[in-house]
Formats: C-alpha cells, structure tokens, sequence
C-alpha cells in the first residue's frame, strides 16, 4: 500500500473506512469507502502527492467549498473535504463524494468506441444542463472530459468541479504544473490536451464559460465519431491543431450524423470563442433542436417510399385502429413490463433503487391493460448480477428471462433538497418505447413517481381514450418518512425476514396513520 493510502486511512479513519482503490487519473487517486456516520458508501478522492506541493491547500479548500454549493440532478455533490497533514509542508488535500454504480463515460467509449447518435446527443444535452447552471453560479469546470462525466442509470452526473480550477491556480502560484504525465502545462494552463480549449491552453487571462463548451464539443464528437477532434503525438501538436486546424467534421467520420448536429458540434469547438454559442443554455437548445431534426432526415426516404403503401390501404385504416384501440390499449411490447431496479444516488434516496420496482408496478398495473413482472421474480433475476456494469444489454437479457415485452430502467439522483427521476422503457428486442424525466422537492417522491409514469404511459398508449391519471400519492401516503418504512419492508418481506418487515410496516402507520 502507498505511503499516501495509509496516511489518508490513518488520517479518516474516525470517519471514513477505505476499501480499496477505484482508480486513478493525472490529477488524483480515487478510493471506495464506508462513511461511517451516514453509513453510505463514498468515493473518497485524494490529490496525487507530486501535484498537492504546487498547491495553496487554502486555496484549493476554498474552490472546492464553492463547488459543493452547486445542487443539481447531473452534477455529482461534495459531500466532505479536508487535507491530509494539514498545516505541513505535506499535506495532501481530500474530498468525499457519492460512489456512483455505474461507469465514466470513458469507460463506455472504451467499450463502444462510438455511441448511437441519439444517447450521444441525450447525454451532451445532460451535461450541457449541468454547466449552464453551474456557470449561472460563477463556476466553471474547466475540465469537462469523457473521464469526469459518470453515467448512473444511462444518464450523465458531472464530477470534479472545482478542481482543475484549484490545481490551476495553485500551479500559477509555484510554477510547477506539468509533474503528472495526464497534465499539461502552457503557461499556467491545466487540464486534458485533447479536450482544452485553445484559449485555456494558451494560458489566456480571459477564459470563461465558453471553455466548457469547446470541451463538451470535443466530447460530443468523440461520441459520435469515436476519437477527439484533434490528436497527436505530443501534447504541444494538439494544442497547436486546436489553434490553427480546420474543424473536424463528425458527418465526414460518421456519414449518418445529421447535417444540423454536425453544424453544432463544429461551432461548439470553435477556436475563437466569440464564434461559439453565446451561453451554455443555448448551445443546450441547439442539441436538442439538432436532435428533433434528426429523425425526419434519416427516414425521408423510407416515409416517401410507404407513401404508395399507405395510399393503398387507407380505405381500411379506420377500421384496423378502432379493432387496434379494444384490443391494444398500449403497443403490444408494453403489455408485460419488467421494471428493473433504479440506480440511486444521493441523500435519501438509496431506498429508492428498489423501492421504484414497487412503485411502478403499482402504478402501471391495470392500465390499459399492462400487466407488470412480480416485483419478486425481477429481484429474483436480478440479484447477483454485477449492478456497476450492469447495462441495458443485461436489462434487456433479464426481461426476456422473464418473457417480458419491455423493461424500465432509470435513476433516482437527490441533490439540494430536490430529486430527479429518470427512465427508459425499451422493448425486449431493443426499440426504445418511451423516455421520461421529472424533478421536483424531494418530500414528493409519490408526485414525481405519478407524473414519470404517466410520461412513460403517454409515449406507449395506442387507445383513442384519454391517457388515464395515476394517483399513487393519493392511494398511499404523503409521508416520505412513511414510504422509506413500507419500501424498507417490502425488501425485508421478499427477503423472508419477516420480523424485519414487520418492524418497518409497523414504523410506517406510527409515521401515517392513515397509510
């Protein structure tokens, strides 16, 4: 073990117990651990030793407090921070954040080389929305790369805000920025070549919001094309690309990239920033205005070839889809549905990565005829599977196990006293059926599991009669101290740990007499 592990263990140890090493990059060394307060599970991420000598530990204390204000679904909180040796000449800084189950976005990339246009865009956009309210803040990232976004149920969390910053600033200080071999040092600039912007590169005093996007472009092409825009051999000849090369054409690469989003990606990585979006929300709204032209544009082709066949059968029409309507009140893969365990991640939700099996199912039984997979028989299924590779891949093999026609999958992410729910339903054959996403106060959970479902209910149903309201909030309880108690014994009840059940069913009528 390193001399730095046993000072962090030795130093933490009241507080937090490290497991083992979960990786490591230019900057810092990442560490699983048990926070043994809230008796959660943390990624504890210490400052490589050659680096921390450079830094002001004041300095660097102080960004990384301004970072942990930042509150928001696709931004991974701070949960703690501090220095190893503090007030020595060795001293080594430290900060806690949640242990995402799941993988970077490097680590898909690595395995995929390039995504589906639609997730690489879906993904971008997730992003973008965490930088457009960080920078409403004052704070830029300055290190956006595929390494630092983590993918928890499908969808993007931003990490290490505040640290490229606080390494930056504390090697303009003493001058030594370019001891780890993943930095790079011109001027004062710190960061991932590949990734920097010209004008963070060049060591600029004026570097802004706009650097971020010049990063987020050259992740989005790296997604669609499977390489960064510009690369070579050292990082002086990438960075000397970005000053001086024509932009890179993601369409050229990967021919089936819409026009428009190929025009967004290219202005994103402008190398004057005046010739970029103005902001990051509006670059956000170019994703996704890119991504609905998306769809018309590859399947012209196949609309005006069925435009003879439609014709032809149009006298009939009517008569299939009212036959349709009674016998398919929802498409016919959304029939049975699996719906699969949520990844959870921050303050009070964990409850929840099992608990949205119950809820859902309770909620979309019935309707329209749907039936849903026993909660029992997918935990049944699920349990053993490797949950931080887990996939959609390996979602979609449980449904079938289970003869399902679709599966749910999705996140729950808690921050600032609000949560976000996220999530997919994908047939069993790989089509994707519907997409939601909602956010509210997090003593709402009931309210915001209500509106997901109907989102998701919206995007499946085939029936001429209105989409029907779901009320679960209504049936259950207000009481999110109530909910815990019931989801905590429905998991111990399908665990056979009845007296365990009991105990929290008892906890949830002293909590709401009228659950």
């Amino acid at each position: 073990m390193s001399d730095i592990s046993d000072r962090l263990r030795a130093a933490l140890s009241a507080r937090y117990v490290l497991e083992h090493e979960a990786g490591a990059g230019g900057m810092a060394i990442v560490y699983r651990a048990h926070d043994v307060r809230h008796n959660r599970t943390v990624a504890v991420k210490v400052v490589r030793p050659e680096l921390a000598g450079a830094l002001g530990i004041d300095r660097f204390l102080r960004e990384i407090e301004l970072a942990a204000r930042l509150q928001h679904p696709h931004i991974l909180p701070v949960f703690d921070s501090g220095a190893v040796d503090e007030g020595s000449a060795a001293a080594v800084p430290w900060f806690v954040m949640p242990f995402v189950e799941g993988e970077s976005l490097r680590q898909r990339l690595q395995r995929e080389s390039r995504l589906p246009i639609d997730a690489a865009v879906t993904l971008a956009a997730e992003v973008a929305d965490a930088l457009a309210y960080a920078h409403a803040q004052g704070v830029v990232h300055r290190d956006i790369k595929p390494e630092n976004i983590l993918l928890s149920g499908g969808h993007a969390v931003v990490a290490d805000f505040g640290v490229a910053k606080a390494i930056e600033r504390g090697a303009a200080a003493s001058s030594v920025a370019d001891t780890a071999p993943q930095l790079t040092r011109v001027g004062f600039a710190v960061g991932t070549p590949q990734y920097m912007s010209p004008e963070q590169a060049t060591g600029a005093d004026d570097v802004d919001a706009r650097a971020d996007q010049y990063s987020l472009g050259c992740v989005l092409h790296e997604m669609l094309t499977g390489g960064p825009p510009f690369a070579g051999a050292t990082p002086q000849s990438i960075i000397a690309q970005s000053l001086t090369a024509p932009r890179p054409r993601a369409a050229t690469l990967r021919p089936e990239v819409p026009a428009e989003l190929d025009r967004v990606v290219v202005r994103a990585i402008a190398a004057d920033p005046a010739k970029r979006f103005p902001d990051m929300p509006a670059f956000a709204v170019a994703l996704r205005g890119a991504r609905g032209a998306a769809a018309p544009a590859r399947g012209r082709s196949r609309l005006l070839v069925g435009a003879a066949a439609l014709a032809v059968i149009a006298a009939l029409a009517g008569a299939w889809l009212s036959t349709r309507a009674r016998g398919h009140a929802v498409a016919p893969a959304a029939e049975l549905i699996a719906i699969l365990p949520f990844s959870a991640s921050g303050p009070g939700v964990e409850v929840l990565g099992e608990g949205m099996v119950d809820l859902l199912a309770t909620n979309l039984r019935g309707v329209g005829g749907i039936r849903t997979v026993d909660p029992r028989a997918v935990l049944r299924n699920w349990t053993g599977k490797d949950r931080k590779s887990a996939g959609l891949d390996q979602a979609l093999a449980v449904g079938r196990e289970l003869e399902a026609g679709s599966v749910v999958t999705g996140s729950a992410v808690a921050a600032g006293g609000r949560v976000r729910l996220a999530a997919d339903l994908t047939s069993v054959a790989g089509e994707r059926l519907g997409r939601a996403q909602v956010d509210g106060p997090a003593d709402s959970v009931l309210a915001l599991v209500d509106r997901l479902s109907v989102a998701l209910l919206r995007d499946v149903w085939r029936s001429r009669e209105p989409v029907p309201n779901l009320r679960i909030a209504s049936l259950t309880t207000d009481s999110l101290a109530a909910l815990r108690a019931y989801l905590e014994g429905e998991q111990a009840y399908r665990r056979l740990e009845f007296d365990t059940a009991l105990a929290a069913y008892t906890r949830a009528i002293e909590v709401d007499s009228t659950f």
